[in-house]
């Protein structure tokens, strides 16, 4: 099943934090993150991907980084 949704970033953010705290390490594996840029679709490779926590305040976040040929 394939769901698609926009969302500002802070959304993504949110979203990215619950599932982080709601899905199973082994189901989580499943996911994939597709960017839309205008007309152009991204899907991230593991390597764009990071997940980070500040050890701190246990705070969550994800990292994408997109490189593209202008």
């Amino acid at each position: 099943m394939i769901k698609k949704t926009k969302m500002s970033i802070k959304e993504f953010r949110s979203l990215v934090l619950t599932l982080d705290e709601k899905i199973p390490e082994e189901e989580g594996t499943n996911w994939q993150i597709e960017l839309e840029y205008g007309r152009e679709t991204f899907i991230p490779t593991s390597a764009e991907v990071q997940f980070l926590e500040n050890n701190k305040t246990g705070e969550k976040c994800v990292i994408i980084q997109i490189t593209r040929d202008i």
